[in-house]
C-alpha cells in the first residue's frame, strides 16, 4: 500500500474509532518514509503519527515522534509547535520553552499566528 494510502487509512480509521489501528497505519507510512530516505513534500507520517497520538492522549508517545521528525528537519513549525504541546502536556517546563523559542525563532519577525502569540505569552512567564 503507497504511503499516502496508509495515511488517508490511518484518518479513516480514527473517525471510525479504530484509533490502534490508525496508529498501526500511521507507523508503517511513517517507517516506509524514512526507509525511502525521502522528505515528505507534505506532512512528513511520522509527523502525521505524533499529531495522531497527542489527539489520543500519548504525550510521551508522541514527543518522541515529533522529536524523530525534528532530527530530519528541525525548522519544521508544526512539529516544533507539537513538541512544545505535547512536553507543556507532560509538564516538561524546560523542553517547552525549548521548543517554543526555536519555533518564534523560525517564524518571520512580524508574524501574528496565533500559535506563535501562544509561543511568546509562555516565554514571558
Amino acid at each position: 500500500m503507497p504511503i499516502t494510502q496508509l495515511e488517508a487509512e490511518a484518518w479513516v480509521a480514527f473517525a471510525e474509532g479504530n484509533s490502534e489501528q490508525a496508529v498501526d497505519y500511521l507507523r508503517r507510512a511513517a517507517d516506509r518514509e524514512a526507509a525511502d530516505g525521502g522528505e515528505s513534500v507534505a506532512v512528513p507520517a511520522r509527523e502525521m503519527l505524533a499529531d495522531l497520538l497527542l489527539e489520543m492522549k500519548r504525550p510521551a508517545e508522541s514527543l518522541t515522534a515529533y522529536q524523530s521528525v525534528l532530527k530530519a528537519a528541525p525548522n519544521r513549525f508544526d512539529a516544533l509547535l507539537g513538541a512544545a504541546r505535547a512536553a507543556d502536556t507532560l509538564g516538561v517546563a524546560a523542553q517547552v520553552g525549548d521548543y517554543y523559542r526555536q519555533l518564534v525563532a523560525v517564524a518571520a519577525a512580524d508574524a501574528d499566528r496565533p500559535e506563535i502569540e501562544t509561543a511568546r505569552a509562555y516565554l514571558r512567564k
